[in-house]
């Protein structure tokens, strides 16, 4: 039987580096879930491997990997609305999930688009849409039962990631894996993965659990710094502090105007030193059946 590679329009595997040059050398990078993302459609004349579906609120985190014997069936491309359509679920909604909507609804995959507000763009293209809090776990493990989707698709930072693995586990193909996505939303695991690991220069830093320890982090690489949690995005929580005088502020900025706040619960914080730009890079990777690509560098310039 043969298989091949269904063309998924904007959807290949892209992961994306912001790198951030002084002059010299490259200081910093990061990267989104929904741009680490790599989702393969594959074919078995005109029928499409399924994951096995959550069976039971219970099944993503008690279940887990036993559900991996589950047998797999074949699912057709083009019958959104079919007894047995193949279903992404998208975990965030926004301008680039609504491309990635428009290009699976072209090839009769079952789209249904996730956010925490009504009328986000993914959704208002897409066959299904749900409101809630995608950090909370249990609200997002009984969404997926509810829905039963052979894919999902991250968008967005503020997931409760634990739910993933479970997903995993339970036989859903999580693009492009729940690994990858808990990494891309957790700064100190990209930092440390960055620095440590791969040793590619960064800005000085540390992390921090607690007021203290910022304000101790925060001397070590002195100031002007910039206090970030650990998992948020779009700059929400974060701070660029000028002086020691500052440094109380950040905290509670870091804990309270970051995505996915819970009352009661404390953010993990990242303190770095505030690199003087000369400018910022943007650089797309992308890999699919077609072969390895590099977009030509974004250059970007930010002004106060």
């Amino acid at each position: 039987n043969a298989e091949f590679d269904v063309p998924l329009p904007r959807l290949p595997k892209v992961s994306t580096t912001m790198a951030i040059v002084n002059g010299r050398s490259v200081v910093c990078c990061g990267l989104s879930p929904f741009f680490a993302a790599h989702m393969e459609v594959q074919s078995n004349h005109g029928a499409c491997q399924s994951a096995a579906h959550v069976d039971g609120a219970r099944a993503l985190g008690a279940a887990g990997g036993n559900m991996g014997g589950m047998a797999n069936q074949d699912r057709a491309l083009g019958t959104p609305y079919g007894k047995h359509p193949t279903r992404a679920l998208l975990l965030g909604s926004g301008e680039l999930g609504k491309e990635v909507a428009i290009a699976l609804t072209r090839l009769g995959v079952r789209v249904i688009a996730a956010d925490s507000y009504e009328g986000a763009p993914a959704q208002q293209v897409a066959h299904e849409a749900h409101v809630l809090d995608m950090s909370d776990a249990q609200a997002l493990a009984e969404l997926i039962v509810e829905v039963q989707p052979d894919i999902i698709i991250p968008e967005i930072e503020a997931i409760a990631t634990q739910v993933l693995f479970d997903a995993e586990r339970a036989g859903i193909h999580v693009v492009p894996s729940a690994t990858i996505a808990s990494i891309c939303m957790d700064r100190e695991a990209l930092r440390r993965l960055a620095s440590d690991d791969l040793g590619l220069p960064t800005s000085p830093h540390r992390f921090a659990g607690s007021l203290e320890e910022l304000r101790a982090g925060a001397q070590a690489v002195g100031f002007p710094c910039v206090v970030k949690p650990v998992m948020s995005s779009s700059g929400h929580g974060q701070s660029v502090v000028r002086d020691a005088s500052g440094i109380d502020a950040a905290w509670q900025e870091a804990q309270q105007g970051r995505r996915a706040h819970h009352d009661g619960d404390v953010s993990r914080v990242i303190v770095e030193q505030l690199v003087d730009l000369d400018y910022e890079l943007t650089m797309l990777t992308v890999s699919s059946s077609a072969g390895i690509v590099v977009c030509t560098p974004i250059g970007q310039r930010q002004q106060d």
